[in-house]
């Protein structure tokens, strides 16, 4: 185990914006500090992959808690996340495709997929993929529903 001065000084080879996310890091769970300057040093991670490693973690760990299965690694778990290069699940997503689901019975001219949506405007048929924000996904898919229903 490195000594303190050796850890303080691999922290003082961080960016600034590398730095903020080793201290958040470190505070908010047991995640070692040399892992993280390991991350950035020697695996010339971006601070982009280590914050979407931590987000890939916030939302997996609560499902892991609650199957009784908690993930005790923190940082290896990151890393894992990094590596199988695993982005986190867009929330908004099961949010669209219900509203989507709820919708298509009420409309002929509505198609409901697994990644979206079909909604066939006059002659053209309009596509809208369930992963998008909530607001932009209704704004769009109100949009062509009422265009739809001018044409029908």
């Amino acid at each position: 185990m490195p000594s303190s001065t050796s850890k303080e000084r691999f922290v003082a080879k961080l960016s600034k914006e590398q730095r903020t996310l080793h201290d958040r890091l470190i505070l908010y769970q047991s995640v070692r500090s040399e892992d993280v300057c390991a991350w950035f040093l020697a695996k010339d991670w971006t601070v982009a992959q280590v914050e979407r490693g931590l987000a890939v973690y916030k939302q997996d760990a609560p499902e892991a808690a609650a199957r009784g299965n908690p993930i005790d690694n923190v940082g290896g778990y990151i890393a894992a996340a990094i590596i199988a290069d695993r982005i986190p699940r867009n929330i908004d997503e099961d949010f669209n495709r219900e509203h989507a689901t709820r919708s298509a019975p009420l409309y002929t001219f509505v198609e409901v997929t697994k990644r979206y949506v079909k909604i066939l405007v006059g002659q053209s048929q309009e596509t809208l993929e369930f992963n998008q924000p909530k607001d932009q996904f209704l704004r769009q898919f109100d949009k062509y529903l009422n265009m739809a229903k001018l044409y029908a």
